[in-house]
């Protein structure tokens, strides 16, 4: 956007009675940001400000992002999702949404080059934010470090009620951070873990930490695909008496010539029994979660509001753990 159109769409928004403002892929960087913002300070009726795509950058476009969220109290929904905010530009916002009384409940920064280094920003600021209800950190590079980082600060947060962690890097031991975070929460009520590398022994520290927690009614993980499923269904009832092998100390000792000659329990039959092991637990705890969800759910009679919930994700199938 050039500034003779931001300038004519600014002095527009002094008086407009617009609630909802899309401009993707504007070209917004720079002074025509810092134009909008300038109306947008003082405007009493927009509530939704879209902004994906624009180049945002980590300086000056962050620093006006942050007095916006700083001086306007009708504002709720800011997205921001694929710019370049970074770390630096983080820090920014979170000073602005300290200062916040009223004002943005829903903030989306999917993709936006953020690490586990703005995690340190996010964590000072999370135990004083009293607005921000929707918080969308999905495709950063956060990994288990960023997620260390804020798990306590979490804890001490009373107003996030959804968090958005989809392809953020995450393993096991994120997902075991999370867990410790879930099972002190009395507030949170979704969570997006969707394209992160969480195994079995994520899913199990989830699955206990949901037989604790009484306000999480949907938690969003990587889908089993129906053919996978299938693969290993057929033997499913025979897992748990072929799989004391794994279980146990010892695999069963064979020869090499009962190897090759096919005789015996093969390398291969173990690792292949192995899978179906795995995949039943994954697929037991997956169940086991969906019901917990549905529990809590159940028990506050939850119905959020649709602009409070995260943005679907677009690549990929997933299970999305939210009661029907």
């Amino acid at each position: 956007m050039v500034d003779y159109p931001s300038q004519a769409l600014s002095k527009a928004l002094l008086t407009s009675r617009l609630t909802v403002l899309h401009l993707h892929n504007a070209q917004l960087s720079g002074m025509p940001l810092y134009t909008l913002v300038g109306a947008l300070k003082s405007n009493k009726n927009l509530q939704e400000l879209h902004l994906t795509n624009n180049l945002l950058n980590s300086y000056q476009d962050a620093l006006h992002l942050g007095d916006l969220i700083r001086y306007n109290t009708t504002l709720q929904t800011l997205e921001l999702s694929s710019n370049a905010v970074a770390d630096a530009g983080l820090e920014e916002l979170c000073d602005g949404l300290r200062w916040q009384t009223a004002g943005v409940r829903v903030l989306l920064l999917r993709n936006n080059q953020i690490t586990a280094c703005g995690m340190v920003h996010l964590a000072k600021a999370l135990p004083e934010l009293k607005v921000l209800q929707v918080l969308d950190l999905g495709e950063n590079l956060l990994g288990d470090e960023g997620i260390q980082v804020i798990r306590e600060p979490l804890m001490m947060n009373c107003s996030v009620l959804q968090l958005g962690l989809a392809q953020a890097n995450i393993t096991c031991e994120g997902a075991v951070a999370l867990a410790e975070f879930l099972a002190e929460s009395r507030q949170i009520q979704g969570l997006d873990l969707r394209q992160n590398e969480v195994k079995v022994g994520g899913l199990m520290a989830l699955c206990l930490a949901l037989r604790i927690n009484r306000s999480l009614a949907s938690l969003d993980l990587d889908h089993i695909p129906p053919q996978e499923q299938a693969r290993w269904g057929g033997s499913a009832g025979k897992i748990s008496g072929e799989n004391h092998a794994f279980a146990g100390d010892h695999f069963p000792q064979q020869t090499n010539e009962s190897f090759r000659n096919g005789s015996g329990f093969t390398a291969q039959s173990m690792f292949h029994s192995q899978d179906e092991f795995l995949m039943e637990t994954r697929t037991r705890l997956q169940s086991e979660i969906t019901q917990r969800c549905v529990a809590n759910a159940s028990r506050s009679r939850l119905s959020p509001d649709p602009s409070e919930t995260l943005p679907a994700e677009a690549d990929g199938p997933a299970d999305s753990l939210t009661p029907a």
